[in-house]
């Protein structure tokens, strides 16, 4: 076994037995596909991360859209039902009133008549 293949060896039992291993170490032995997949593999990780961030993000900005929108419906309701009712009033106000039927006497109730 040659210095290049049992350094390389060893190498990999460090990585194996989870000892942390510097990359320029181990593209110079030969093992640099190692660092290549650990670096995709972070990538990856931080892409998914930012897409995921980036996701809640937007939810929170729709959320807050559909509040507002909703909040402005609520106010334009309470606009309109305001207006309606000054309008009534005014309505009302405007509208001569009907003359109120004179009340009638009641009539009278005449007491029984007695069985003699």
């Amino acid at each position: 076994m040659g210095r290049r293949s049992k350094r390389k060896k060893m190498t990999l039992r460090k990585l194996n037995a989870g000892q942390q291993v510097d990359d320029l170490i181990l593209r110079r032995v030969g093992l640099g596909h190692i660092v290549d997949e650990r670096l995709k593999a972070e990538a990856e990780e931080k892409a998914a991360a930012e897409a995921l961030a980036m996701a809640k993000a937007a939810e929170e900005e729709r959320l807050k859209q559909e509040a507002a929108a909703k909040q402005a419906a609520l106010e334009a309701k309470a606009k309109a039902l305001a207006e309606a009712k000054a309008k009534k009033e005014a309505e009302a106000k405007a509208a001569p009133k009907p003359k109120a039927k004179p009340k009638r006497a009641p009539r009278r109730k005449t007491a029984p008549k007695s069985k003699e």
